[in-house]
């Protein structure tokens, strides 16, 4: 058998419009996570903390919403055979959430305190239908999933108790097909679709997302490039546009030591060009789906370039890289210089080191920060 722990860290915000409701928020989350193998089944549990924090308001009337919830979620999955996979997650968490309303003249009025139970089930599947992996050929999967959560808030003295349920359905397929040739380069095209239905007291609807993409890697030269886009092609709110396209080109003439140059060059269009079935499996293709917000991110361009060369130091068992970096997008462009010093002679121990001062300019606006950081491993 096999044992592993880990963490995580996450954070994302929201913001929503229903009628003249508007709400927005962030939310934060840490995991920690323990898995255990055996043959053809895994099984874990997470222990997971999240906070959330934001506003809604409604003509004049607007309040300040915080939320906390602690959680355990079992999991497990099990190789039906070679080409079938299940799982299944199933957890539950409380907390609390607290509401202050404000007035117009921002006076803070009586806070309100209530408890927060959460409880959520999730099953899934994938399947190989073609399995041309192994011979370097054409692979065909099958992805479904199924999902619901629930949330209920006890009554309180100036709120009422509250119950609110969402369920999501997916399905979906996965095709790649890869093109090996002499030297170890390596062409591969793939595409994704899927569909999915949401229903409950959150966002409803069904919708059809479709990608693909082309990526080019010859490792002999140190190039690699990419080239891809998905679109949500249909979707219940015909006024909901949703599609991205993106291109890169990377050259890495680095040496193991890690000296030499690289470069890297990105442009993006829209919104994110990751596959179909992942877009759609994502939470962000089908947020914010009033007619307000219909062609939001349509629009978007962003363009990236980072540069940068290795340097030996310390008889090649440290390499010292300076780079730059160059973005722009929407009106805004972001320059950076970064040093990272680094161990290069790996053993059994590593280490890093990162710099970076970094500037954004926005408008005639202008931002600076610095960061530093520092990473040390070692095996055994």
């Amino acid at each position: 058998g096999h044992y592993a722990l880990w963490g995580r860290a996450t954070r994302s915000n929201f913001e929503g419009r229903d009628g003249k409701t508007l709400l927005d928020g962030e939310v934060t989350s840490i995991l920690l996570g323990a898995d255990w193998s055996q043959g053809d089944m895994t099984a874990g549990l997470i222990a997971a903390k999240t906070k959330g924090e934001g506003s809604y308001g409604f003509d004049d009337s607007t309040a300040k919403i915080t939320a906390t919830l602690s959680g355990l979620y079992p999991w497990g999955s099990y190789e039906l055979s070679d080409r079938v996979t299940v799982w299944g997650v199933a957890g539950y968490a409380n907390g609390t959430l607290t509401l202050t309303p404000q007035s117009q003249d921002e006076a803070v009025q009586t806070t309100f305190h209530t408890d927060l139970d959460f409880a959520m089930a999730s099953v899934g599947l994938r399947g190989i239908l073609i399995d041309g992996a192994r011979e370097g050929g054409f692979e065909l999967a099958l992805k479904t999933d199924a999902m619901g959560m629930r949330a209920t808030t006890d009554k309180a003295l100036g709120l009422l108790a509250a119950d609110a349920e969402v369920t999501r359905l997916r399905l979906g397929l996965e095709g790649v097909q890869p093109y090996h040739f002499d030297g170890g380069s390596l062409l591969t095209l793939d595409f994704e679709l899927g569909a999915r239905h949401d229903d409950g007291d959150a966002e409803t609807g069904f919708g059809v997302d479709i990608g693909a993409g082309i990526s080019w890697n010859d490792p002999g030269r140190g190039i690699s490039a990419d080239l891809r886009g998905r679109g949500l092609v249909d979707h219940k709110s015909k006024e909901f546009k949703n599609a991205g396209y993106s291109a890169m080109f990377s050259w890495d003439a680095r040496s193991s030591k890690g000296s030499g140059a690289y470069l890297t060059l990105g442009q993006s269009l829209g919104s994110s060009s990751d596959n179909g079935m992942e877009a759609l499996f994502g939470r962000q293709t089908l947020e914010g789906l009033s007619e307000d917000d219909s062609d939001a991110g349509s629009d978007q361009q962003r363009f990236e370039m980072q540069f940068g060369y290795g340097i030996s130091t310390f008889d090649e068992s440290f390499t010292l890289t300076p780079g730059i970096g160059y973005a722009e997008s929407s009106g805004q462009r972001d320059y950076s210089m970064n040093w990272q010093f680094a161990r290069t002679d790996l053993g059994d121990w590593t280490f890093e080191v990162n710099l970076q001062k970094s500037w954004s300019d926005s408008g005639g606006k202008t931002e600076s920060q610095n960061s530093l950081g520092m990473q040390f491993g070692t095996r055994w």
